[in-house]
């Protein structure tokens, strides 16, 4: 039983990581949270206030918690963040405890040559390199986009639940791969679009942007995009759809993790409309 740090693990995406390590029961959690709670829960995951902009005490967390494995779930939306998630790296690198690290990527895989047309993918680059250059054993999760966060052209969606649970089962594995790839279902939007109006049996009313309007950062911003100012939402919703007609959230076939680890199942869409539309009323 080794000690796993999950960074970004009061919420999202870390929260669901954090619950599926502790149903695993095979790890000590250690979470990393901007405050740490007043009382501590004797049984479950520990809290640790981290602050990301003091290497020496992320350093000093990293040892004295004797932290084997860092799973960095800090969602990277701008300068902090990045910063924040290569201090950590840095941190690990600098620590005799930790060997192991899974940086924030969870999308698509980001390569040189699809940074050249999203530059934004640097973001996640920089961290590559950084994990590169540092000895840690590491691996990135891929999986296109999360299936539960929801054209024509392909596209992998995953839930994150799955997500989770692949990345506790790599805890036990003894090498890792630089891309680890998860995929729940392979479809297209339109063909989820037909699953979804079948469930609730009728039509929605469906926006299509152009290719040159995503191009233009000019996307239709639907509800649901809180804490985020409208021009990001936008943002955000353009690079995804340039993504998707780019075929970057098209997870290859080949090397998924599900052949190494068949025994998990993941949802697919048709099983997670069934389970949580099926059955509303119209």
């Amino acid at each position: 039983m080794g000690v796993v740090a999950v960074a970004g693990g009061t919420g999202g995406f870390g929260k669901t990581v954090v619950e599926q390590l502790a149903l695993s029961g095979k790890h000590d959690i250690v979470v990393f949270s901007r405050t740490a709670p007043a009382e501590q829960a004797k049984d479950g995951p520990k809290f640790i206030s981290a602050d990301y902009t003091n290497l020496d005490s992320l350093i000093k967390i990293l040892e004295s918690q004797n932290i084997d494995t860092v799973i960095s779930t800090i969602g990277l939306h701008n300068e902090a963040t990045e910063k924040a998630q290569l201090n950590l790296i840095e941190a690990a690198k600098r620590s005799s405890k930790t060997k192991r690290f899974i940086p924030s990527e969870f999308g698509a895989m980001n390569t040189p040559e699809f940074a050249k047309i999203e530059p934004y993918a640097n973001v996640w680059l920089r961290a590559a390199d950084a994990l590169k250059a540092s000895g840690l054993e590491y691996t990135r999760f891929i999986n296109g986009f999360f299936l539960d966060y929801w054209g024509n052209e392909p596209l992998t969606v995953t839930y994150t639940v799955d997500v989770s649970r692949f990345i506790v089962r790599a805890l036990d594995d003894k090498d890792w791969p630089e891309f680890s790839i998860v995929a729940g279902s392979d479809l297209t939007l339109n063909e989820a679009l037909a699953k979804v109006e079948k469930v609730r049996g009728k039509k929605f009313n469906v926006t299509y942007d152009s290719e040159e309007k995503l191009k233009n950062n000019q996307s239709t911003v639907l509800l649901g995009y809180e804490g985020v100012a409208p021009d990001e939402a936008q943002w955000l919703d353009s690079m995804m759809g340039r993504m998707i007609i780019g075929g970057w959230l098209s997870m290859p076939k080949e090397n998924r993790i599900s052949e190494k680890h068949p025994d998990i199942i993941p949802l697919t869409v048709d099983e997670l409309l069934a389970k949580y539309w099926g059955a509303k009323s119209n």
